[in-house]
């Protein structure tokens, strides 16, 4: 699905003058990438553009959805997208390589995930020797059931791992009996979990201090447009503002039907809970410390090759630190 909201010119007549008044400034199109399938954890773009938030900054917002931010990734160092939504590890990943991205925010600062069992699974000890659906080898996800695992003392290597990048993908594999266990972002936590399916924890319960993942923007195109770049922060972060006020938890509710196939139990049940778990960053800065820290996890897993560092990962004089 895309979404396109174009602004007309004004034309109107000046009374006194008789004449025509100049047309009004046209909004700045740019492209943003989500992966399918999980438009929750996009609230504040999709509210955003319902409240007009980002129309009031000048921009129009087209959606592309993506299979994997693996996938929208791609799409950004190719030119075909300015902004994009990532699972924390892949925008190191990328800019390891040479990408032209950087990271201007921090999006989920904690993760939103529960990991799901068959029925027949009944605590995390019985996933020994199973199978378990994570976005990728190198993804964030995997940094997150290892940790949930290794609580439980099953170690790496004593659990085999299938792979799709978007959690509906990932739901779907539990469904049909291709995984023992998936792990799955919010509402699909909940549809699961409502079809009999066990929950067997709580991914916020094991992690801290590794984000789940951030808002990156094509480095070629921000040098040029740091306005458009500042102007995309500003009503995000208004967006999150204002998904955080209760008073606008129905019409919230509201966005994620508008949007999506959820129903409105599901939703009800992620707003709340991403409210409960902070899952979207509330002050806009992106900490250095928190991005060290997935690089320390990567380095550890032998998924970084060469010396990187938080700030390296960064948009000078754009992204606020903090």
């Amino acid at each position: 699905m895309s979404i396109r909201s174009w602004s007309g010119r004004a034309l109107a007549a000046m009374a006194l003058c008789g004449i025509l008044a100049a047309p009004a400034a046209r909004a700045e199109t740019v492209t943003v990438g989500v992966v399918r399938g999980v438009p929750t954890i996009f609230w504040p773009i999709y509210a955003g553009i319902s409240q007009g938030f980002y129309k009031a900054q000048g921009l129009d917002l087209d959606i592309v959805q993506t299979p994997s931010s693996q996938a929208t990734l791609q799409q950004m160092s190719a030119g075909s997208l300015v902004f994009g939504s990532a699972g924390m590890t892949d925008p190191v990943h990328a800019i390891e390589r040479g990408a032209p991205i950087a990271v201007i925010r921090i999006e989920g600062e904690n993760a939103p995930y529960n990991l799901l069992g068959q029925r027949t699974i009944k605590r995390m000890e019985d996933l020994k020797g199973k199978t378990v659906s994570l976005d990728s080898a190198k993804g964030i996800t995997r940094i997150y059931v290892e940790r949930m695992l290794g609580a439980h003392g099953i170690k790496p290597g004593q659990f085999d791992m299938i792979f799709a990048g978007a959690t509906s993908d990932r739901f779907a594999a539990l469904q049909a009996g291709a995984a023992d266990a998936a792990i799955l972002a919010a509402p699909f936590n909940f549809r699961a979990e409502g079809l009999g399916f066990t929950n067997l924890g709580l991914t916020i319960d094991y992690v801290k201090g590794i984000p789940f993942s951030a808002w990156c923007v094509n480095k070629d195109w921000a040098e040029a447009h740091k306005a458009e770049v500042k102007k995309f922060l500003a009503a995000y972060e208004r967006t999150v503002d204002w998904f955080y006020d209760a008073k606008n938890r129905d019409a919230a509710i509201k966005v994620a039907l508008d949007n999506s196939p959820v129903s409105p139990d599901d939703a009800a049940k992620s707003y709340d809970f991403f409210r409960k778990i902070g899952f979207f960053q509330r002050t806009g800065k992106v900490s250095t410390l928190e991005l060290q820290n997935v690089i320390d996890v990567m380095k550890q897993l032998g998924d970084i090759e060469k010396p990187i560092t938080g700030e390296s990962l960064v948009l000078p004089g754009v992204t606020p630190l903090g």
